[in-house]
């Protein structure tokens, strides 16, 4: 069991010190088909998730940065990585995170979240509100701008 539990945690630090070096790395942005991050950067909070609108708890958060790098609060555990631009793709990467447990709900719906951003192709901004969309075009993520804090 110690030798499970000591390979799972060895695991888990690679893919994250992994994430970690590539979340430093800036954006690798091609023309024509850039993405202005300055444009998106900021703090959302999740709005709906796959078609379905989210009500709020457990808190979902992104804080995207003008470099493409992002963070935030999966609901259960903090993740972060970086979108990247290579000939005209978006994509994500691997996104790190830490590994506490959580009820059940709150960990279903960090794993459905997280792994709809790792299938973000592209992103649209309308008014306060950021589209992440597949490489079909289907809305997996609507994030909302987050209100200024007090």
């Amino acid at each position: 069991m110690k030798n499970i539990i000591g390979t799972l945690i060895f695991t888990v630090l690679l893919v994250a010190c992994a994430a970690q070096e590539r979340a430093q790395e800036p954006a690798q942005v091609t023309h024509p088909d850039a993405v202005d991050f300055s444009v998106l950067a900021g703090d959302w909070i999740l709005d709906s998730l796959e078609g379905e609108k989210w009500l709020g708890e457990p808190r979902v958060t992104m804080n995207l940065s003008d470099g493409g790098r992002f963070s935030g609060s999966g609901g259960c555990n903090r993740y972060f990585g970086v979108f990247t631009l290579a000939e005209g793709k978006l994509s994500t990467g691997p996104i790190g995170s830490t590994m506490m447990a959580c009820e059940q709900a709150a960990m279903d719906l960090e794993y459905r979240y997280l792994a709809s951003l790792e299938k973000v192709a592209s992103i649209t901004r309308g008014d306060a509100l950021l589209h992440l969309l597949d490489e079909q075009a289907r809305e997996l993520v609507v994030l909302r701008a987050a209100p200024p804090a007090d």
